[in-house]
């Protein structure tokens, strides 16, 4: 049964960003990636969470809150305009800044989020691309155009950026367009995950995985919040 990020509500608040850290789903594939679908993500940041997190003495200036309450207030409903229930990468989802939000926040420059909503760079800029050595981040698609709030940023920090944004952007699969053919980029991570319970050994190895003379063959699951199919299956 899929999860949700209750820690933290009854008792003494869990820092944001070890929620993410928590629970972050590690993916069956080379490299072992990680993941956080869309869906988890909006459990975890809710706006009450938000609110609290700008409201932490770490980003306090001089001493004093850095930002006003009314302003708080605009910063999440910017942060966080989607109903739990948006589709990724739908329109809905791609004027929300969720996901730039989460990345910040897990390399520990959540100041910077307000260098994105000034220049318009909401979620709708990823996948961003990293062209050139010592260049700075361009948004995919037909223009390319250069992230301007990126464009001050260490090549570090633009790199950190590039390679952990596909922790935020795991393939969905969409039943409502079951005869599409979907292309994915380089990096984007598969959500598949090892299926519950231990399988039995047969002679030819576990159900989940048979080795053949090509090869081995693994079976996964795909994990229940990247993709739409449940209310399909909930009629068979």
């Amino acid at each position: 049964m899929a999860t949700t990020a209750s820690q933290g509500d009854d008792q003494a608040p869990v820092p944001l960003g070890e929620l993410l850290r928590t629970h972050t789903i590690k993916a069956r594939g080379p490299g072992d990636p990680t993941f956080i679908p869309l869906k988890l993500l909006l459990s975890i940041l809710t706006k009450e969470r938000l609110k609290r997190e700008f409201n932490l003495p770490r980003y306090y200036k001089k001493k004093k809150r850095r930002w006003s309450a009314e302003r708080i207030e605009e910063l999440v409903n910017i942060i966080r305009p989607h109903h739990d229930g948006v589709k990724p990468d739908s329109a809905e989802d791609k004027k929300g800044y969720i996901r730039v939000f989460a990345l910040l926040l897990k390399l520990d420059m959540v100041l910077r989020i307000e260098h994105f909503i000034d220049n318009e760079e909401s979620d709708h800029i990823f996948p961003v691309e990293n062209p050139e050595p010592n260049g700075n981040l361009r948004k995919s698609g037909i223009d390319k155009a250069e992230l301007k709030a990126t464009a001050r940023w260490s090549q570090r920090d633009r790199e950190d950026l590039f390679r952990r944004q596909w922790e935020m952007r795991p393939a969905f699969f969409d039943f409502a367009d079951i005869d599409k053919t979907y292309n994915f980029a380089s990096g984007i991570v598969l959500p598949w995950v090892k299926g519950e319970g231990t399988p039995t050994e047969t002679a030819m190895g576990t159900p989940s995985e048979r080795e053949g003379a090509y090869g081995i063959v693994t079976q996964v699951e795909i994990d229940p919040r990247s993709h739409s199919f449940e209310t399909v299956l909930r009629e068979v």
